[in-house]
């Protein structure tokens, strides 16, 4: 087909609707008449190299549980999403696990300020806001304690690190890929962290914390 269309998966077509089709196909009518064609089939056509996915609308915060907001491999915003920026945020993450020290050179949050402008001005606006509660109370959690504890820092930490959570959480908003692997392994992890440590090493802090060695509490303190 010159363009890619998908159809509602529950309706059936009949003659009409079968000839429409492969009279698109073909080349002979374009999306537009397709639909007007097919108008009484209850079917509803996509064409995803110029829209977005009907079920994950731009403005539209929920996760994307039926597809990302623009189809990966027709629409050039979704191509650019799958074939850069994803690559791009997975590579950098291996990049910086394999060789911590570059944390301490300027290159990532560079990289970082720069994957974070594309996701929001060339992939689409929102992808930074959420209606799934539990990206919200991941947020907010994060975001609260980076105000908190990097008030004293320079601003530039400060907004390397929301621009960090707003990269992750947005991956997980887009991609149910990474989505359920992230919601899974941190409940994994808690499950498993507790089962380990069910006793915190400070009264003052609930049992099953992490606990935290002497040095990193004081550099908590000192640099708050």
């Amino acid at each position: 087909m010159k363009q890619s269309i998908t159809v509602n998966p529950e309706k059936e077509m009949d003659e009409k609707t079968k000839q429409a089709v492969e009279d698109y196909g073909n080349g002979k009518i374009d999306i537009a008449e397709l639909r007007a064609r097919t108008i009484d089939s209850g079917i509803k056509w996509w064409d995803a190299r110029a829209e977005p996915n009907p079920n994950s609308l731009p403005g539209d915060h929920k996760s994307r549980e039926k597809g990302q907001t623009y189809n990966p491999f027709n629409h050039p915003k979704g191509r650019f999403w799958q074939a850069f920026l994803k690559p791009t945020i997975i590579k950098l993450i291996g990049r910086v696990a394999a060789n911590p020290w570059i944390l301490k050179t300027p290159v990532v949050p560079k990289v970082v300020n720069f994957i974070h402008t594309q996701m929001e001005e060339k992939y689409y606006s929102d992808v930074f806001t959420y209606d799934d509660e539990r990206l919200i109370f991941i947020e907010t959690f994060l975001k609260s304690y980076i105000d908190m504890e990097f008030m004293n820092n320079p601003p530039r930490k400060h907004d390397f690190m929301n621009q960090v959570v707003d990269i992750i959480l947005g991956l997980c908003k887009e991609d149910i890929y990474y989505r359920a692997r992230f919601l899974d392994g941190l409940q994994k992890f808690m499950r498993l962290y507790n089962f380990k440590y069910p006793d915190s090493d400070n009264a003052n802090e609930p049992a099953g914390g992490i606990p935290l060695t002497r040095i990193e509490k004081e550099n908590i303190m000192k640099w708050h």
